[in-house]
This record gives structure tokens, C-alpha cells and sequence, in this order.
């Protein structure tokens, strides 16, 4: 994998995130997460090893932008890496270069990570009752 590649996308990807994406929120809530996708890109053609690196980094990316409105460290970079890595297991068994099983497979794992995001905020505003 070529690292300088990898980085000059996640810098695009980021920005594009903190500034496009605000535009495009849905009932103030909803968004789109540009730096999972890219992290999809990257589980489906990436090697073992490197891609399951760039996930976790783009959801350690994630996390950052993420701490001022309350977030943590570790929850999407996690999620990110778990996922990357579910992807790369599962990836031979898919026909990967078609758009559909992109999809799927992005919108399938985006929910998961939203789903247990979701649980470890409620839990985390339970602990401080």
C-alpha cells in the first residue's frame, strides 16, 4: 500500500468531511461518514495488514474530530479496524469490483459501527449518573 497515496486521501477526505458534509446533514443528526467509506475502499482492495492500519487510523481521525462534542478516544478507530478487518476476511467470497456488494457492504458495517457507537454513548452517560 502506498502510504504518501493514503495520506494525501485522508487529508481530502477529512476536509471534505468537517466542511461538505455539514451541508449535507439530515435533521441535524444525520451525515455521511466519508472516512469509513474510504476505509471500505481500502478493507476490499488493501493488503492484509496495511489496510486494517489505514482503517484504524482514519477511525482514530474519527475519533479526534469527534472529542469536541463529547466523544472518545478509541471508539471509532476500533470499530473502524474491527470492521476493516471483517472485511478483508469476508472479501474473497464477494464480488468485490461490483458496485452493489460496495454498497452492502459499506452501508451493512456503517450501521454495526453506528449501532455500537450508539450503545457505548449510553453506557458512557449511564456511568456518570
Amino acid at each position: 500500500m502506498r502510504w504518501s497515496t493514503f495520506v494525501i486521501l485522508a487529508v481530502v477526505t477529512l476536509v471534505c468531511q468537517t466542511t461538505i458534509a455539514q451541508v449535507m446533514t439530515i435533521h441535524g443528526t444525520i451525515r455521511p461518514n466519508w472516512m469509513f467509506v474510504l476505509a471500505v475502499f481500502y478493507a476490499l482492495w488493501g493488503p492484509w495488514p496495511e489496510a486494517a492500519i489505514g482503517a484504524w487510523l482514519l477511525g482514530l481521525a474519527v475519533d479526534l474530530q469527534s472529542l469536541p462534542i463529547g466523544g472518545r478516544i478509541g471508539l471509532y478507530a476500533f470499530t473502524f479496524g474491527a470492521a476493516a478487518w471483517i472485511i478483508i476476511r469476508i472479501r474473497s467470497i464477494f464480488w468485490r469490483e461490483h458496485a452493489v456488494t460496495q454498497f452492502v457492504l459499506t452501508l451493512v458495517m456503517a450501521l454495526v459501527i453506528e449501532f455500537l457507537a450508539g450503545l457505548a454513548r449510553r453506557w458512557g452517560a449511564l456511568d456518570g449518573m
